[in-house]
């Protein structure tokens, strides 16, 4: 298998769509993660729930993802340097993960995800608390849109024999 840096806009659009099933969640007041412990920023992402709050925590969030899809091309390329991992590049350099508001509906969602989880499919990255609960999301996901699938179909049927 191979694997390569994803662009920082796939990131981006992941990031969305966490952030607007996060929104989701906080108006049914569902319960949100710990918040960061002092000197540890990224460990939140580490739990089995995804929530973001605000656009500080989305930034964050999307830098952790950026450096877990590093550490999977690093352990499937472990001779590469930064500047020769294979990925997104700008002047010579990995492109850097900036974080930015992305338009996006829940199939580009679905599709980034995929892309995402199949380039940090290397080493023990899959076996990261984060990499499974992305992996969880992504088949929630897929469920939601077949069942929406199948829910247009039954009511189209529904109109034609009517």
């Amino acid at each position: 298998m191979s694997s390569y840096v994803v662009d920082p806009k796939t990131i981006n659009i992941i990031i969305h769509g966490l952030y607007y099933a996060s929104k989701y969640q906080q108006e049914r007041n569902y319960p949100s993660i710990r918040q960061a412990e002092a000197g540890q920023p990224n460990y939140q992402w580490m739990h089995t729930e995804l929530y973001i709050q605000n656009p500080q925590e989305a930034a964050s969030l999307g830098e952790t993802l950026y450096k877990m899809n590093i550490n999977a091309t690093n352990q499937r390329y472990p001779n590469d340097t930064p500047e020769t991992l294979p990925g997104t590049y700008e002047n010579g350099q990995l492109s850097p993960y900036c974080y930015q508001l992305v338009s996006t509906d829940r199939n580009r969602v679905y599709k980034a995800i995929g892309k995402y989880l199949y380039q940090c499919n290397e080493g023990d990255v899959d076996q990261l608390p984060l990499f499974i609960t992305l992996q969880n999301w992504y088949d929630e996901l897929a469920h939601k849109i077949a069942r929406m699938f199948i829910d247009e179909l039954e009511e189209k049927r529904n109109l034609a024999t009517s």
